[in-house]
C-alpha cells in the first residue's frame, strides 16, 4: 500500500535489485583488489627470503711488494745491561749465529736483550712469567678478549722517546696502554697460568 509520499521516496523492487547488484560488483572489485595486494606481498616476501638465502659476494684483494722493502738499518744502542756479562756475550753470539742461518734470516731483526722503562737491558725471557688473569677469565678466549680491550699505544707516544722500552705486565696493567710487546707478553703470561692451573684443558693450547 502506497502512502502519499513522493514517488522519489518510494523504492521499487527493481530498483532495490539493481542497487544490490551494484553493491555486489563493488564488493567483488574490492575483493579482487585485496587479492592482488596479498599476492604482491607474498611475492615480495618470497623474493626477500630468496635474497637472504643467496650467498654474499665479496671482493678479496691481496697486495704485495716486489721486491720487498728493506728494513732500515738500526742505530746501535748503548744501554747498560743488568744481566751477567757472560750471558750478554752469549746472547749476542746467538743473534749473530741466527742471522747467518739463511738469507731470509739475515733480513730479519732479532731482539733477545730489551730495555725496561728505566733504560736497562734484560734478557727478553725475564718478562715472561705465569700470571693469574682477572677472576672469571678462565679460558684462552676470554683472556685474549680481555687483553684486546687494552688500548694500543706506541712507546714514543707513552714515554716521549725513540727507545723501544718494554713494560712489565703489571706496569702495562697500571698504565692501561701499550704496544704489541706488552699485549703479547701479558697474553703469554695468562696462557702459562692456564696451562699450569688447568693442564688437562689448556696445556696443549
Amino acid at each position: 500500500t502506497r502512502t502519499k509520499a513522493d514517488d522519489s521516496d518510494f523504492i521499487t523492487e527493481d530498483h532495490f535489485l539493481r542497487m544490490s547488484d551494484q553493491k555486489s560488483e563493488m564488493d567483488d572489485e574490492e575483493s579482487a583488489g585485496e587479492s592482488i595486494v596479498r599476492n604482491k606481498m607474498k611475492r615480495t616476501a618470497t623474493h626477500r627470503v630468496s635474497r637472504v638465502d643467496e650467498p654474499s659476494t665479496y671482493v678479496k684483494v691481496f697486495m704485495t711488494l716486489d721486491p720487498l722493502l728493506r728494513a732500515p738499518d738500526r742505530e746501535p744502542r748503548v744501554i747498560q745491561s743488568k744481566e751477567n756479562s757472560q750471558l750478554v756475550k752469549y746472547a749476542k753470539l746467538w743473534m749473530d749465529h741466527t742471522s747467518k742461518l739463511s738469507p731470509a734470516c739475515s733480513k730479519r731483526e732479532y731482539d733477545i736483550l730489551v730495555p725496561d722503562t728505566s733504560g736497562h737491558e734484560w734478557l727478553i725471557t725475564r718478562f715472561l712469567k705465569s700470571q693469574a688473569p682477572p677472576p672469571g677469565f678462565d679460558s684462552i678466549y676470554k683472556c685474549a678478549h680481555f687483553v684486546s680491550l687494552i688500548p694500543f699505544l706506541e712507546n714514543w707516544q707513552a714515554f716521549k722517546c725513540k727507545l723501544d722500552m718494554w713494560c712489565t705486565s703489571q706496569q702495562f696493567l697500571d698504565i692501561l696502554a701499550g704496544d704489541r710487546e706488552e699485549h703479547a707478553v701479558l697474553l703469554a703470561n695468562y696462557f702459562m697460568f692456564l696451562s699450569e692451573e688447568y693442564p688437562e684443558e689448556w696445556e696443549a693450547e
